[in-house]
């Protein structure tokens, strides 16, 4: 997830990420409800891979040596037929391999 600033940070405490407007996973408008992820600093210019693990309900978020686990505890074997990625951040492109 982005580097926010010190004290941004600090003032969120344990919420999840899909209550701080950040990086949120969605399907065809339906939510997975609200789910929790490692941080994971990336910048302008940085690639990250989406791995999904449907038997095990996580996602693995990587970017360069950087690894980062989310849990989604509502995701359903229906879900994984119209995967998106939605993101908050202005200018990002996604790009499905």
């Amino acid at each position: 997830l982005p580097r926010g600033l010190p004290q941004t940070v600090s003032s969120m405490g344990s919420k999840y990420i899909s209550e701080l407007g950040g990086w949120c996973i969605s399907r065809a408008g339906e939510s997975y409800g609200t789910w929790k992820c490692d941080r994971l600093p990336f910048a302008t210019g940085s690639v990250l891979e989406f791995d999904l693990d449907m038997s095990t309900k996580t996602l693995y978020v990587v970017c360069g040596k950087d690894r980062a686990v989310a849990h989604l505890p509502g995701l359903t074997e229906d879900d994984a037929v119209y995967p998106a990625v939605s993101m908050y951040y202005l200018n990002q492109k996604v790009t499905f391999v």
